[in-house]
């Protein structure tokens, strides 16, 4: 467990003793929550059920997808374009959204210290990312807004003691450049879903400088 003491309005245990991982109450907390023992933080939180069901009714192709370099300030604008790409016009389930991913983007960009953001709104319709495995990034946000969320673990090859993350709570997540003498422990894959006609769709955020944008996948968001 983390050596910072937080207060119990904060902090919540976590749920597997064996994983590296705490909940959090408050999204603010979720950065002080990454000590040196810690290799990630969730956001337990309760997603409206509202929105819930307004993504659930998409049919499953219809679901927006895009990959940006943007500020943060800038995030639910492009969400909102991303949904209206898709013909989706203004609704009080769609502004939730917008804003959540911006307050999120404000949190990723305050953690690594840049301006810039990635965002990475994807529909996924099979396993996606199969094996346990800890991103080349600094840190990296990921929520699942439909569908089970992303599954942690420890070894690769792990069979038993993994956690899947429920649908609508973000999880911050140490990279392999995550500043510290102690390398990341904890890994993450995607939920196997193959086969079983689910359809997730998941955000997925992280500090980007310029040096780090790769024109032939990134798009420069312009508002």
């Amino acid at each position: 467990m983390p050596d910072t003491v937080f207060p119990p309005s904060a902090l919540e245990t976590a749920k597997a003793d064996t994983l590296p991982v705490v909940y959090v109450r408050e999204p603010d907390d979720m950065c002080a929550a990454l000590t040196p023992e810690v290799d990630a933080a969730i956001w337990n939180r309760s997603m409206p059920i509202k929105v819930q069901d307004w993504l659930n009714a998409f049919p499953a192709r219809s679901l927006p997808s895009g990959r940006f370099v943007l500020p943060s300030s800038q995030a639910a604008a492009c969400m909102k374009d991303l949904f209206g790409t898709r013909g989706v016009s203004a609704s009080p389930a769609l502004s939730w959204l917008c804003e959540d991913a911006e307050r999120l983007a404000y949190l990723v960009s305050g953690l690594v210290r840049t301006d810039l953001v990635r965002l990475r709104l994807e529909p996924v319709y099979d396993n996606a990312c199969s094996k346990l495995h800890i991103d080349n990034v600094v840190a990296r946000l990921i929520c699942t807004y439909r569908g089970p969320g992303s599954v942690l673990g420890l070894a690769p090859e792990m069979a038993s003691g993994l956690q899947t993350i429920s649908t609508g709570l973000p999880v911050l997540l140490k990279g392999k450049q995550w500043p510290a003498a102690r390398t990341p422990e904890l890994r993450h894959r995607s939920p196997a879903i193959e086969g079983t006609g689910e359809t997730r769709l998941v955000l997925v955020l992280e500090g980007c400088t310029e040096k780090d944008i790769f024109p032939a996948y990134d798009d420069i968001y312009q508002s």
